[in-house]
């Protein structure tokens, strides 16, 4: 059986190069997707997507849609796949995969192509 709620809910993401604290991600079950959508920023910065192109350009990042179209299966319920996650930083999108590891942790994989090309964050559920 589906157990989309495990996904869902508020996590802290890493910065790639430091390894800290960046943002906060609410991750929502919608119409069988999981799509998820920064609700705070904990880095010093304008909050604005200067990087971003087309409609996203110098947009608020508070309240952008990060990731989106994120399927998941009734054999690996703990794995989403098939979706994507736009990097404010660099303005690009990639396709996108997470695995829940356990109640406080998710595994955030970018690539392109192949996944093994890609980059991989460790989210943590952020607490009340």
């Amino acid at each position: 059986p589906h157990k989309p709620y495990i996904a869902s809910g508020d996590w802290i993401t890493e910065d790639d190069k430091t390894g800290k604290a960046s943002s906060v991600v609410r991750l929502e079950f919608r119409d069988g997707e999981l799509s998820g959508i920064i609700t705070a920023l904990l880095v010093e910065g304008d909050g604005i997507c200067d990087a971003c192109r087309g409609d996203k350009k110098d947009a608020p990042l508070i309240g952008m849609t990060i990731l989106w179209g994120l399927r998941n299966s009734d054999d690996e319920p703990e794995i989403w796949n098939g979706g994507e996650v736009f990097d404010p930083d660099s303005g690009t999108t990639y396709k996108a995969k997470i695995e829940v590891i356990d109640a406080e942790t998710l595994s955030m994989r970018a690539y392109i192509g192949l996944q093994f090309l890609g980059r991989t964050q460790l989210w943590k559920r952020k607490k009340e």
